[in-house]
């Protein structure tokens, strides 16, 4: 995509979320509806209070998200790291709580975890960076941008039916439970971890999960990396098939689009905003 095209996209994202929030253009200069997209990307927006007095920053997905990492252990025992010297990573027992009720609202199928982390935990940093001996650590963060592309989907579909917020989480599975933002790499990271784990230890590289997972999920929401984990991708889609009926996506070419697609292609988000209000009113 072209940057002025980008460029163009991303701001009428921007007065969209404005829209949604009721913030008035009067108080945005051009330069403000820049640094407006900005702390969108992050997770944050401005909200204008007095225009004498500025701006607050409040947090646009105040969802926190729940999940358990984990480092690797090369033959030797120390910690696997990449050429950062951050160590491997492997993320699962993901959920996206809306608020605190065991509501599953939507199971959610992707390509890999990304930049999220359990950056509000002291002990995060110390974990990366391969400092202790604890091989796991459970923890939340806030969402990351891919996760905030889910939660803009489910919460458009609510507005549009009524409903005042959703209530409940969200379930995560991946094809890969390599953490990895930079999608381009997943599977580089993928293979370099799975060099250092036995057989008997398949759940590191994906979660497992029972078709019961399906069954008790009134919505399946599935988007993955275009060409990535191609095998595992089709494998899912053909296991999905008993319940075509839950499913929300929207395809590029036959390929379930990733997430992020659902916002940078108004048609996409069109596509599953609508699949998943049919579903919602079938509850």
């Amino acid at each position: 995509m072209q940057a002025a095209e980008m460029f163009k996209n991303c701001m009428a994202l921007s007065m969209q979320i404005r829209r949604e929030w009721k913030i008035s253009s009067i108080y945005l200069s051009k330069a403000e509806q820049k640094k407006h997209w900005l702390l969108w990307i992050t997770g944050w927006s401005m909200f204008p209070t007095d225009k004498k007095e500025g701006s607050v920053m409040a947090r646009l997905y105040p969802q926190k998200v729940y999940g358990r990492m984990r480092r690797i252990r090369d033959s030797h025992g120390e910690f696997v790291k990449d050429v950062n010297g951050k160590c491997y990573l492997v993320r699962d027992q993901t959920k996206i709580k809306f608020d605190n009720t065991e509501k599953l609202i939507a199971t959610v199928f992707m390509t890999n975890p990304g930049s999220y982390g359990f950056d509000r935990l002291d002990s995060w940093g110390d974990f990366v960076s391969g400092i202790g001996e604890e091989t796991e650590l459970k923890g939340w963060g806030y969402p990351d941008p891919t996760m905030r592309n889910v939660i803009w989907a489910i919460q458009r579909a609510y507005d549009r039916i009524g409903y005042s917020k959703p209530e409940g989480y969200v379930r995560i599975f991946n094809t890969s439970n390599i953490v990895c933002p930079k999608g381009e790499n997943v599977e580089h990271y993928h293979d370099e971890v799975k060099n250092h784990v036995e057989e008997n230890e398949g759940d590191f590289l994906s979660e497992p999960f029972e078709d019961s997972c399906m069954e008790e999920s009134p919505i399946v929401m599935i988007g993955f990396l275009k060409d990535k984990f191609e095998q595992e991708v089709r494998s899912l889609e053909a296991r999905l098939k008993p319940f075509q009926e839950k499913i929300v996506c929207a395809k590029i070419q036959d390929w379930p689009a990733h997430p992020v697609n659902w916002v940078r292609k108004a048609h996409l988000g069109e596509e599953i905003i609508n699949k998943l209000v049919i579903r919602l009113n079938k509850q």
